[in-house]
């Protein structure tokens, strides 16, 4: 049985299961609404209490697809535990907690969105908690050992723009970036130096395409340090490919200004890091590329 308290705005949706498997809804508008993290409903529910041995699932009822990263946005020790890597809408991700102990998590995509399961070594107690729960005994924050090296806080870097033999426009960073969220787990290998990326015909049209994540084609990508990604509007109206996020706003990394029907736009990864980009008309189209 899983019992929700919902209080007030100001106090977190928790749950309490005794059974071996227990569910999370990542919230429709989400990755589009950052008050959600005010609001504790980014995940519903935001902190969920099981026993040792229960399988958490969470499903994505978004319409955007989003990750669940074991740690913290500020943390290293992001994703040694666990990460879905990306969960496109309607899909899961589920995980077995066999340790007692508290767990935070985070969508890496949407860093604001964060959520907490607190694992005991017993199934009983499944009463609603009061608003501001305690455990029995102090939670342990889990620390999994990790050989990741932390990533330096860099300056948003300066970009140059040069001028293929084609006439594609290319830029190219001349120092590291600052990722807006941290590095991933990689699931899929790069396959090839360079990439090319369709803004797809109807996508300025189709608001839809946000739902089944084909306004560009492919709208993730995952690529080594030092690959040329090119961006192709094979649509009937103008485009831009504009790095960051409608709620981001938009750092200056790259941005292709106006793309006219059958134009192209290359940009340079030459380093690791998580890079979001989205065309400023129509908001609703997002894509990413992956670099490590």
């Amino acid at each position: 049985m899983v019992s929700v308290v919902s209080m007030f705005f100001t106090l977190p949706s928790y749950a309490m299961t005794g059974g071996n498997a227990a569910s999370v809804t990542i919230s429709h508008g989400a990755g589009s609404a950052p008050n959600c993290a005010q609001t504790k409903n980014c995940f519903d529910p935001s902190t969920l209490k099981v026993a040792a041995g229960t399988t958490v699932t969470w499903t994505n009822h978004d319409t955007v697809s989003h990750t669940v990263t074991s740690g913290n946005p500020s943390d290293n020790q992001t994703g040694t535990l666990f990460n879905s890597n990306l969960i496109p809408s309607g899909k899961s991700f589920s995980f077995t907690f066999k340790e007692p102990g508290t767990y935070n998590y985070f969508c890496e995509v949407h860093p604001w969105m964060n959520g907490k399961v607190i694992v005991t070594s017993s199934t009983t107690g499944t009463s609603p908690p009061s608003p501001a729960p305690q455990p029995s005994s102090p939670p342990r924050e889990v620390t999994p050992q990790s050989t990741a090296t932390p990533q330096p806080a860099t300056p948003t870097p300066q970009t140059s723009t040069t001028t293929s033999q084609s006439g594609t426009p290319t830029q190219q960073a001349s120092a590291p970036p600052t990722p807006l969220t941290p590095l991933p787990t990689f699931t899929t290998p790069p396959t090839s130096s360079s990439t090319l990326v369709t803004i797809t015909t109807g996508s300025a049209a189709l608001t839809s395409c946000e739902q089944t994540s084909s306004c560009f084609s492919p709208d993730v990508l995952y690529v080594s340090p030092g690959t040329s990604v090119t961006w192709k509007n094979t649509d009937l109206v103008s485009h831009d490919v504009i790095y960051g996020s409608p709620e981001s706003g938009s750092p200056s990394l790259f941005d292709s200004n106006s793309l006219s029907p059958g134009q192209s736009f290359t940009y340079h990864f030459a380093h690791p890091g998580i890079y979001p980009y989205y065309d400023k008309a129509y908001p609703w189209e997002l894509g990413f590329v992956y670099v490590k």
